[in-house]
């Protein structure tokens, strides 16, 4: 009998001939060769996968086989299966301590082992509840531990941390639950070290790092609010609506209120200042932009900017909003879309109309609609004028081409809106 070894990077492979038996897959019977994958290294408490590939001179054969997993002599895992030509043994890898092992394959007329390694490392992931603290808060920290499965197993944990400085102020063991989570808490001082702290999680051979802000930030003391007329604009309108402001104990607040209203005309212009007392709300009139630059992001529409700021009477305390508006000349957009990129002369041809408001809701609109075929000296051989009214934004408008028409022109126009497509026929 010719046994072959080869190991490989991440698993080992064996390749034998043995003596030849009576060819069939019908019933169990031993392989004149084989070829056993067996994994280089096996995840302690999880399952390893050992392929086989089982052949004689006639083609794939059936037979029983045996995975074993040995510490030392002692046997630890054992699993079995029939492969029939190919298959895979699926064996529970025990809970076991990190190190060298021996894995034994056999089947019908051969048995051979090889010495793999059993890893311990689980997956660890560490996590606070925020990513910055002020002193005298407790910083909240959960650490969860997986195994190679992504599934919870419970493994002692080391957590430390250190200061801005490095200074390690916790260093603690613990072990975790049946969720493969463990939760700690650390309260800080009033007086510490200001900056970036770092946590640090550790179990067996795996370790995980996050880092934390401790700083003395102050939070608002109230919010500003705006409440528009509309959340857009004609460029000829003013722009009106409410700002509102209060402490988060719901008390209003006293101050004064400012607005700068700025338009884009390819760069940024303040147009318009607004100044008055606020009680908890104030009402604002800001004057029409007049003229705005389009902007793609807008769909060819202008944006003005509002940057609001609410100053409180007896501390001074400042907060500050910001609103971008849509700007548009018509309150109606327009869409025109053809059934298909060219027209047939003779046929039926039909276009559907979109009509929107400015910040893209459905709006019910009637539209002119004129048509213009053209022959082949680009003369006009036919109009069609039709009004169309949208229902929930949509209508259907259909048109007859002649038979000589090459091309036509399609326009239509609403609260003085006006979109145009020539399109080209195909025969």
């Amino acid at each position: 009998m010719k046994r072959t070894w080869w190991l490989g990077l991440s698993c080992v492979l064996i390749l034998a001939l043995v003596a030849p038996f009576a060819a069939g897959c019908d019933k169990v019977q031993a392989a004149e060769g084989y070829v056993v994958l067996v994994p280089r290294t096996l995840h302690s408490g999880s399952e390893g996968s050992v392929s086989f590939n089982l052949y004689g001179s006639g083609g794939p054969v059936r037979d029983r086989v045996e995975v074993r997993l040995l510490q030392g002599s002692r046997e630890i895992a054992k699993s079995n299966a029939t492969v029939d030509g190919k298959g895979v043994v699926v064996m529970a890898v025990p809970d076991v301590d990190e190190g060298e092992y021996t894995v034994v394959v056999k089947g019908t007329g051969f048995e051979q082992r090889t010495p793999v390694r059993i890893d311990r490392t689980p997956v660890l992931f560490l996590e606070t509840d925020k990513p910055i603290y002020k002193p005298g808060q407790t910083i909240h920290m959960r650490v969860l531990t997986l195994d190679s499965e992504l599934k919870p197993v419970r493994r002692e944990v080391t957590i430390e941390v250190l200061d801005a400085k490095g200074i390690k102020l916790l260093r603690t063991v613990a072990q975790a639950d049946e969720y493969g989570m463990v939760n700690l808490d650390l309260p800080l001082a009033d007086e510490l070290n200001l900056g970036t702290w770092e946590i640090q999680a550790e179990a067996d051979n795996s370790k995980t790092q996050l880092d934390v802000r401790v700083e003395r930030y102050v939070l608002p003391k109230y919010d500003v609010n705006v409440d528009l007329t509309r959340e857009w604009f004609l460029v000829n309108d003013e722009i009106t609506g409410v700002v509102s402001s209060e402490y988060s104990f719901g008390k209003p607040v006293k101050g004064e209120m400012e607005i700068v209203a700025s338009r884009y005309v390819g760069q940024w212009e303040e147009y318009a200042t607004f100044r008055t007392d606020i009680d908890g709300k104030a009402d604002f009139r800001i004057p029409a932009a007049n003229y705005v630059a389009g902007v793609p992001e807008a769909g060819g529409q202008g944006n003005v900017m509002l940057d609001i700021t609410v100053v409180e009477d007896v501390t001074g305390y400042v907060e500050r909003t910001s609103r971008l508006l849509t700007v548009a000349d018509s309150p109606v957009n327009l869409q025109l879309i053809p059934e298909g990129s060219v027209f047939k002369p003779g046929l039926p041809f039909s276009f559907l109309v979109i009509t929107e408001t400015p910040d893209n809701q459905p709006i019910d609109a009637k539209v002119q609609v004129e048509v213009t075929f053209l022959d082949k000296d680009f003369k006009d051989v036919k109009t069609v004028k039709q009004d169309v009214k949208t229902k929930n934004g949509t209508a259907l408008f259909s048109v007859d081409p002649p038979a000589d028409a090459v091309a036509l022109s399609i326009t239509a126009q609403s609260e003085g809106k006006y979109v145009e497509r020539v399109m080209e026929s195909s025969y």
